[in-house]
């Protein structure tokens, strides 16, 4: 019989015969040494995995990730004003930051003002589509105000049709009936002219519908008909 070094669990020599004690006895030993170890691994609590002060407790997956998500530093967020000034190099910048400081800081293009679209030599400002149109409409070099018979209504054109219309559609209209001191309260009486509309908001425009255009020194509207010749 032999034994062995550790455990002195019992090793029968090749010339015994089988004890069914001896089997039991290496069994029980391995269960109590099973059981002490068992016993000896303590895992530490919630709270001891936090403080981290406990040097005996084992630790599990689940406490690791506790005192990970306990102790671990936490990143300093920057504040709206400091990410908007830019100055600060130590906190760190969320998505919201990082959008408030684009809105702040980002260059904003200038816009170009109707003049400007309308001069065309300026370089450095922005063009929108209204001041595009309005560039348009001004390298036409038909004057603005012009009546022009045409088979089709050209871009930029309006029909000179007696329409009323919102006076913020055609700013350069308005500019040229207060120029010229165009404006008028009686529209069907002077139909070259721009009705003055609601007076803020709105115009009407002049109406040629059925009118021909004939030179004179004088402004007049003649009616339709044969003149009354008497023999």
């Amino acid at each position: 019989m032999k034994y062995t070094n550790n455990l002195n669990l019992k090793k029968p020599d090749q010339v015994d015969f089988y004890d069914v004690d001896d089997f039991n006895f290496n069994a029980d030993e391995l269960d109590k040494k099973i059981a002490e170890i068992l016993n000896a691994i303590i895992i530490a609590s919630q709270n001891e995995a936090e403080t981290g002060t406990d040097n005996v407790r084992m630790m599990s997956p689940l406490r690791v990730k506790q005192a990970i998500l306990k102790l671990a530093p936490k990143p300093a967020i920057a504040s709206q004003a400091e990410a908007e000034t830019g100055t600060d190099n130590v906190r760190m910048m969320s998505p919201l930051r990082v959008k408030q400081a684009i809105l702040k800081l980002a260059p904003k293009p200038a816009i170009a003002s109707q003049a400007e679209a309308e001069a065309g030599t300026d370089n450095a400002k922005h063009m929108t589509p209204l001041r595009t149109k309005q560039a348009i409409e001004a390298f036409d070099n038909t004057p603005v105000g012009d009546v022009a018979f045409r088979p089709f209504l050209k871009a930029g054109y309006v029909k000179a049709n007696g329409a009323t219309v919102n006076r913020a559609d055609y700013p350069r209209l308005v500019a040229f009936a207060n120029a010229n001191n165009l404006w008028t309260t009686n529209p069907a009486n002077e139909p070259w002219k721009f009705g003055q509309g609601n007076g803020s908001t709105t115009m009407v425009l002049p109406n040629y519908v059925g009118r021909f255009i004939q030179g004179g020194d004088s402004v007049a509207v003649k009616q339709s008909g044969l003149p009354n010749i008497k023999g």
